[in-house]
């Protein structure tokens, strides 16, 4: 009994169709990567290295981020270069996997503005940008957010970033010009996307997601066809919506994963739980392309999610990317990775 509990509280198979277990056999391979901790597809911990934020490389090295460094460790874990700095939400790897993609900050007295760099795996810094141009070119207001938790002296933040990717190579047609391979997506609650230049120096577009009430959305990327795909947070159905508990009616909030076609901007996948408002991530989360029928998308406290877009169906759950020794964690982005070659690499 103790065994089966185990495991039910790492993996749980969602549905039973013969279709799923194909599908779970495609995700073979793959290593779960939170953070800096890895998991397997059953949802066990298999490894933790430094840091908040990891990227790890076939060699064995790793690029290591937190809010006071980013780092680059062979794999022999020695540190071979690092940069002072606050460095948060996620570090991500350009497509051709020569260049690291990372949102850090600049402090003002009490008061932190993003930066987005983009440097080599030599630490060597190619573009840098504060979010300040970002504003002013698009006529956008400092959030002034008060920050819940001050760190350091800092109690009021600017911009609030949370994404960072650069657009690979597409295969759609008649795509808007400024969707082209190389460009930079940025993302900010509240704000809004920008497309920017390679280099950072120009906003190439900037828009809000209208489904999104206030655009609170989380880790917007570019698909391979040009499409949007994002994790909204609260999504804005234009009106708002109660359901009736015991005693007074509360505010029926609810998350949702995005794929918008930015030539219609029209919605072309979509999951929502049913009922809705049973799966709802006030915070955080993120979503990835696994395969072109597979998403992975996360719940910040519950856990990790597979779902079949052809099927419209949850297949597979994995809480165990969410745990610890002493509880639930809440959690930024989960990605599915190979990583056979760095995990290799280390035992040697």
């Amino acid at each position: 009994m103790q065994l089966i509990f185990a495991v039910l509280m790492y993996v749980l198979p969602l549905a039973a169709h013969s279709s799923s277990a194909q599908e779970i056999l495609r995700l073979q391979g793959f290593t779960l990567v939170n953070g800096c901790r890895l998991f397997a597809l059953t949802g066990e911990a298999v490894g933790s290295f430094p840091g908040t934020m990891c990227i790890f490389l076939p060699d064995g090295s790793f690029i290591s981020g937190s809010d006071t460094h980013l780092r680059f460790f062979s794999k022999n874990d020695e540190i071979l270069w690092e940069i002072p700095g606050h460095f948060h939400h996620q570090l991500n790897l350009s497509p051709d996997g020569k260049k690291i993609l990372a949102l850090s900050s600049d402090v003002s007295g009490s008061e932190r503005i993003d930066r987005f760099l983009v440097l080599n795996l030599k630490g060597t810094v190619l573009h840098s940008q504060t979010a300040l141009p970002l504003l002013k070119a698009t006529n956008s207001s400092r959030l002034n957010f008060l920050i819940s938790k001050p760190v350091a002296g800092l109690k009021v933040e600017a911009t609030h970033f949370n994404s960072i990717y650069e657009i690979p190579k597409l295969v759609g047609s008649n795509l808007p010009a400024y969707l082209r391979e190389g460009n930079i997506i940025v993302n900010s609650t509240f704000l809004g996307v920008f497309i920017l230049s390679p280099d950072l120096q120009k906003v190439l577009h900037h828009m809000t997601f209208k489904n999104s009430r206030l655009h609170n959305v989380h880790d917007v990327q570019v698909t391979r066809r040009g499409n949007f795909l994002y994790f909204n947070n609260m999504v804005d159905s234009g009106q708002l919506h109660f359901f009736q508990v015991s005693g007074p009616s509360l505010p029926d909030l609810w998350s949702s994963v995005n794929e918008l076609d930015p030539r219609t901007g029209k919605l072309i996948h979509l999951f929502e739980a049913t009922p809705r408002h049973i799966f709802y991530s006030s915070v955080s989360s993120n979503v990835q392309e696994v395969t072109d029928d597979i998403w992975l998308f996360t719940h910040f406290m519950n856990g990790t999610y597979f779902y079949s877009k052809s099927r419209r169906e949850l297949f597979l759950a994995v809480p165990g990317t969410h745990y610890t020794s002493t509880g639930f964690m809440p959690t930024q982005q989960v990605r599915a990775e190979r990583l056979i070659e760095f995990l290799r690499a280390r035992e040697r």
